[in-house]
C-alpha cells in the first residue's frame, strides 16, 4: 500500500502514454492520494485499444483520493481509437474506490472512433466507478461525495460519474 500525502505537480509540458495514463500514476492498486494536486495536460498516445485517462490517476483499484484537485487538460484525439473511461480525477475508479472533496477544472479533447458499447465514458470525476465482477466483487463499498467538476472542449462529460455499475 502506498501513501502520497501533500504533493504538487506543476509542469507546462506534457504527460502521456498509451494504456492508463494520469498525472501522479497510469494504474494505482490499493494507495492513497491525499491532499495532492497536479497542474498538467495528460495525453494518450494510442493509436489502438481502450485507453484509460485520469487527471490524477489513470485507473484506480481499491484507493482512497481525498483533498485533492486536477486542473488541466485531458487529451485523446486519434480517431481510430476507442476512448473507454476518462475523467477528471481518474478514468476508472473499482472495488472499495472512494474519491471525496475533491475539483477539477479541465479542458477535455476527447475522440471516440464508434459509438455502442465501445462508446466513450466521460466523466467529471470519474469515467467509471464500479465494483468490478467475479470472487472480487465487492458492491456497496464504493464511494463518490462531495466532489466539484467543471468541464469544457470537445467530447466532455455530462455526469460527475459517466458509468456507474455494480456487476
Amino acid at each position: 500500500q502506498a501513501t502520497i500525502q501533500r504533493l504538487g505537480i506543476e509542469t507546462t509540458g506534457v504527460i502521456s502514454g498509451t494504456e492508463a495514463v494520469g498525472s501522479f500514476s497510469g494504474v494505482a492498486n490499493n494507495s492513497n492520494l491525499i491532499s495532492c494536486y497536479a497542474v498538467a495536460q495528460v495525453r494518450s498516445t494510442a493509436t489502438s485499444g481502450w485507453p484509460v485517462l485520469g487527471g490524477l490517476i489513470g485507473s484506480n483499484t481499491a484507493c482512497l483520493i481525498e483533498d485533492s484537485y486536477f486542473a488541466g487538460s485531458l487529451q485523446c484525439t486519434d480517431g481510430s481509437v476507442n476512448v473507454r473511461w476518462s475523467g477528471g480525477l481518474c478514468g476508472i475508479a473499482r472495488e472499495l474506490s472512494t474519491v471525496r472533496r475533491t475539483w477539477n477544472i479541465v479542458e477535455y479533447s476527447i475522440g471516440s472512433a464508434s459509438l455502442g458499447p465501445n462508446r466513450r465514458m466521460v466523466g467529471g470525476v470519474a469515467g467509471d466507478v464500479s465494483s468490478g465482477s467475479g470472487s472480487e466483487c465487492r458492491p456497496g463499498q464504493l464511494g463518490a461525495s462531495n466532489n466539484y467538476w467543471s468541464a469544457s472542449g470537445s467530447g466532455g462529460p455530462t455526469y460527475a460519474v459517466a458509468n456507474s455499475a455494480n456487476d
